[in-house]
């Protein structure tokens, strides 16, 4: 129930941020070039082509742009420990230093890490808005 919970927060966090409009944004930084990856676990080999343009912002707290786009990156390519669940709502991806990442409509991405300051809001947020 608990795991739900925080996915379904980490979805509403998503989009929440993805709604708002560009002037919401805490920092952009920049584009990076997503290769996306399967809808599961990694797999061994790799997709072609130079990738899928994402606007990455850092929505909420102290990361660094070169971490947001790295997080943005490995979630859209499938990197990461994946975990699995009957609703497509409650998979998420997590990685080391407690981030946890989602995909939302239109294929954005977004992670979150930390505890919930307040309705919709982690303490760390970052998103990949796809260009």
């Amino acid at each position: 129930m608990y795991r739900r919970l925080t996915i379904l927060a980490i979805l509403t966090a998503v989009t929440a941020a993805i709604s708002a409009t560009p002037a919401a944004a805490k920092r952009s930084c920049g584009t990076e070039l997503v290769r996306p990856g399967t809808s599961g676990p990694t797999k061994t080999g790799s997709t072609s082509g130079p990738g899928i343009p994402y606007k990455i912002i850092v929505w909420h707290g102290k990361v660094s742009c070169r971490k947001a786009r790295r997080l943005i990156k490995a979630t859209g390519e499938g990197k990461g420990t994946w975990h699995e669940a009957p609703d497509l709502a409650a998979i998420y991806t997590s990685f080391p230093g407690g981030w946890s990442c989602a995909s939302a409509p239109e294929g954005e991405y977004g992670c979150t890490r930390g505890r919930p300051i307040r309705a919709s809001r982690y303490t760390d947020e970052v998103g990949g808005i796809q260009l």
